[in-house]
């Protein structure tokens, strides 16, 4: 070719920096973990000490070697000969190399932390020391394993208070432990009873054994977590949750009514698991790690659950009202029963109110991936996804699930063309039903002033979230006519009045309580005109 060179190319260049990127944390890291290790050693104290204490005194400096990190001798002589060498001062700059090269050629000589730095001449000073600095204690171990903590005192008299004269408990009485001496909720016990004894009864000295090994100096939330997981496990999966639902179901006094109808305990296990999931699983992997459990409000409604004998108060998962809300509007759509929802099927949600545009992203599953089985179809667990995002829309799963249903070349950026091609249906429909048209531009310029994107028409996730009371207005102008028409004709009193009433109502649990009361009056009415008939 006209223009060889003998230069490496570009990626090969790459490759070596990166290496030497690598090198280089690999030997800082090395380096950080020598000097921690030094710093929190005895003798490193005691030297540290004695230099504050020359200093504060205007003494001279004395440096000897505190740990075997740096005291092993860099010169060809014997250690006799190293001692008896004489003090030298620091050299100059200017003395570096001359200095540097006399050291490599095996005269005598110490190491330079065996010489001794005078200081300068002592003056008087009106400060004076107040006191001996305190020892550093050591605080931090690399490489090696944290020093575990041991049972306090007062836990181990209520331990031998629990287990009695005995030393022994059954599965039913173990339940006091893990409320008072765990700090974990009833709910759990049985579950962490089987993860300690295979047999019936446990003995205080194998709960001991255990508490020393996996609880001591854990927090209440590690150890719910460490109760839910498999063994050897680092995440909680569907299955973990489902003995713990089972017990739920036959102990909590919120659930008794459920005891003669089977079908339906599992279909309210499933939804408080998938609602779980739903919150928890921030990547949506189908596994709860440690932190996203403890992000979670998981263990704070287990906490709830126990001092709360209605279920339905409740809300974060675990309500009855909020099951049976999510069950009837799939079973609504379910016209055949066969647990799978068409397009078609659907469609049909609340009056047609998503234009058909929305459908088709929905279920070419750009929103989440459906977990159906067959193709084309939406199974109970897709629609409750949708169901949870679509009527609070201020989560940020919600706002995730509803941002890439927008997102149509799929790269983080929803921009005027792609909020255009879905108001475009939004605007036919206005037109069929009469109503009042809105202008896209005028649509565009409200939400570019309402979320005020860092890029003139390009919004992201992060614009979204930045003002997530917003966000519901923002999805539902290009998705839901219903609620676009609602907007549009809201009355600001109104809306005050609900903020006021229940505070600390999330948009699903307002949704939800609504929802019940009509399908519960429905309800009603059917059975009223059954007696009638």
């Amino acid at each position: 070719m006209m223009f060889e060179t003998n230069y490496p190319n570009e990626r090969g260049a790459k490759q070596i920096q990166h290496a030497n990127h690598i090198r280089y944390s690999l030997a800082k890291r090395k380096m950080d973990d020598l000097f921690l290790k030094w710093i929190t050693l005895p003798n490193t104290d005691e030297l540290l000490k004695k230099v504050l204490s020359d200093l504060s005194q205007r003494k001279e400096l004395s440096i000897i070697s505190p740990t075997p990190f740096f005291s092993a001798p860099r010169l060809s002589q014997p250690v006799s000969n190293l001692q008896k060498s004489p003090q030298t001062p620091p050299r100059s700059p200017q003395d570096y190399d001359k200095g540097y090269r006399r050291i490599h050629e095996n005269e005598k000589s110490p190491p330079l932390h065996q010489q001794i730095i005078p200081a300068a001449k002592p003056q008087k000073s009106a400060v004076q020391p107040t006191s001996t600095p305190s020892p550093i204690q050591q605080f931090y171990f690399p490489g090696l394993s944290k020093a575990k903590a041991d049972i306090s005192e007062v836990q181990l008299k209520l331990i031998s208070e629990i287990f009695g004269p005995s030393d022994t408990l059954s599965c039913k009485d173990f339940e006091q432990v893990t409320t008072k001496v765990c700090g974990i909720p009833k709910y759990l016990s049985k579950l962490l009873f089987a993860k300690i004894e295979t047999k019936t009864t446990i003995t205080k000295a194998t709960f001991l054994q255990f508490f020393r090994g996996e609880f001591a100096g854990k927090k209440p939330k590690e150890r719910a977590f460490f109760s839910l997981k498999k063994k050897n496990a680092a995440f909680i999966d569907s299955d973990d949750l489902k003995p713990l639902l089972k017990i739920l179901l036959e102990t909590h006094p919120g659930l008794e009514f459920l005891g003669g109808t089977p079908e339906f305990q599992e279909r309210y296990a499933e939804t408080v698991i998938i609602r779980i999931f739903y919150s928890a699983d921030t990547n949506d992997d189908g596994k709860i790690s440690a932190r996203e459990f403890a992000c979670s409000q998981f263990f704070e409604a287990l906490c709830h659950l126990e001092r709360e004998d209605d279920i339905n108060k409740v809300r974060a998962f675990f309500s009855y009202e909020h099951f049976y809300v999510i069950y009837c509007k799939f079973w609504e759509l379910d016209t055949d029963h066969d647990f799978l929802l068409s397009k078609e099927d659907f469609s049909r949600y609340a009056g047609y109110t998503l234009s058909k545009r929305v459908v088709d992203r929905i279920f070419g599953q750009i929103g989440r991936k459906f977990r159906s089985k067959v193709e084309g179809k939406m199974n109970y667990e897709d629609f409750a996804w949708f169901l949870l995002s679509e009527e609070d829309k201020m989560t940020n799963r919600s706002i995730d699930y509803w941002f890439r249903v927008l997102d149509l070349d799929d790269n983080g950026i929803v921009t005027g063309f792609e909020l255009e091609y879905f108001y475009q249906e939004q605007r036919q429909r206005l037109e069929y039903l009469n109503h009042e048209l809105v202008l896209f531009e005028d649509v565009l310029c409200q939400m570019a002033d309402m979320f005020k994107p860092e890029k003139e028409l390009l919004f992201r996730t992060a614009d979204l979230r930045a003002e997530r009371t917003l966000a519901p207005t923002f999805f539902n102008v290009f998705t839901n006519l219903n609620k676009f028409v609602a907007y549009e004709q809201r009355d600001p009193f109104v809306l005050k009045n609900e903020g006021t009433e229940f505070p600390d109502y999330s948009d699903w649990d307002k949704f939800a309580q609504s929802e019940y009361a009509r399908l519960a009056l429905e309800e009603e009415h059917q059975e009223n005109q059954f007696e009638l008939e």
